[in-house]
C-alpha cells in the first residue's frame, strides 16, 4: 500500500499547486468578464442569465478545463534526465495500477474544479444582485438562474437526477481518458478518447435544460468511453506481461 500512496503523492507534488492557482485564476477571469458584461448591458432590461452569456463565463470555464487537462497530462513528460516512467518503475507498481491511480488523482482535480466553479458562480451571482439595477433583481434571481441557465444548471442540477448521472459519467470518463492519454504517450501510442471527451463537454455541458435527450446521449457516450479505455488497458497490459 505504501508504494501506491507514493505514486499518488508523486502526482500531487507535480501538479496540485499549479492546479489550485489555475482554478483561482479562472474565477478571477470570470468575475472580470461578468463585470464587463453588466456594464455593457447597464441601460437595458437584462437578466443574470443574459449577463452570464454576454460575458462568456461558461466559455472561460471551458478554456480553463482544457488548460488544466493539458497541465495534468504534460506534467508526466520527460524533464531533462528525469523520467516519470523510470521513477514509477522504481516503485514496482504495475502500469495498470498507475493509470487507475492517475485517474483517481485527475478525478480529484476535476472535482475541485467543479466545486470552485459552483461556489464561484454562486458568489458571482450574489455579487451581480448587488451591482445590477435593483429593478431587475428579486429574491429568486440566483435560484432561477441556477434552474434555467445551462451552465449553472450543469454545475448544480438540484433535483435533476439525469444531470447528476451525466456529471458522474463525465467525471469518470474524463478522468480515465486523461490518465490513459498519459499511458499511451509513454508507450508511443495515440489516444482519441481524451479529445473526444473534451469536445463532448464543450458542446453539451452548458446545454440548456430543455435540450431534450442531450443528457442521455452524453451518459451513453461516457459509458462507452469508460468501457473502451478499461478494455484497451487490460488487453494491452496483459499482452505486455506475456
Amino acid at each position: 500500500m505504501r508504494r501506491h500512496s507514493s505514486v499518488l503523492w508523486l502526482m500531487v507534488q507535480r501538479t496540485f499547486g499549479r492546479v489550485m492557482i489555475l482554478l483561482v485564476g479562472i474565477i478571477a477571469v470570470q468575475a472580470v468578464l461578468l463585470r464587463e458584461a453588466v456594464q455593457k448591458l447597464e441601460f437595458g432590461n437584462y437578466s443574470l442569465e443574459q449577463a452570464l452569456d454576454q460575458g462568456h463565463v461558461a466559455g472561460a470555464a471551458g478554456v480553463g478545463l482544457i488548460i488544466m487537462t493539458a497541465m495534468l497530462c504534460m506534467a508526466w513528460e520527460e524533464r531533462g534526465h528525469e523520467s516519470f516512467g523510470y521513477t514509477l518503475r522504481r516503485l514496482s507498481v504495475s502500469e495498470r495500477m498507475i493509470v487507475l491511480w492517475q485517474a483517481v488523482y485527475h478525478g480529484g482535480c476535476y472535482l475541485l474544479m467543479w466545486a470552485t466553479q459552483m461556489l464561484g458562480m454562486m458568489a458571482l451571482a450574489q455579487w451581480y444582485t448587488q451591482i445590477a439595477d435593483p429593478a431587475i433583481v428579486t429574491g429568486q434571481t440566483v435560484f432561477l438562474a441556477f434552474y434555467r441557465h445551462g451552465y449553472l444548471h450543469g454545475l448544480l442540477p438540484m433535483l435533476d437526477v439525469m444531470y447528476w448521472i451525466r456529471n458522474l459519467g463525465l467525471l469518470i470518463a474524463l478522468s480515465l481518458s486523461s490518465a490513459y492519454f498519459v499511458y499511451a504517450r509513454r508507450r508511443g501510442k495515440t489516444s482519441v478518447e481524451l479529445p473526444a471527451m473534451l469536445l463532448l463537454i464543450m458542446i453539451f455541458f452548458g446545454a440548456y435544460v430543455d435540450m431534450a435527450g442531450a443528457e442521455g446521449m452524453v451518459i451513453v457516450f461516457s459509458a462507452v468511453c469508460i468501457a473502451l479505455i478499461l478494455w484497451r488497458l487490460w488487453r494491452e497490459e496483459n499482452a505486455y506481461e506475456e
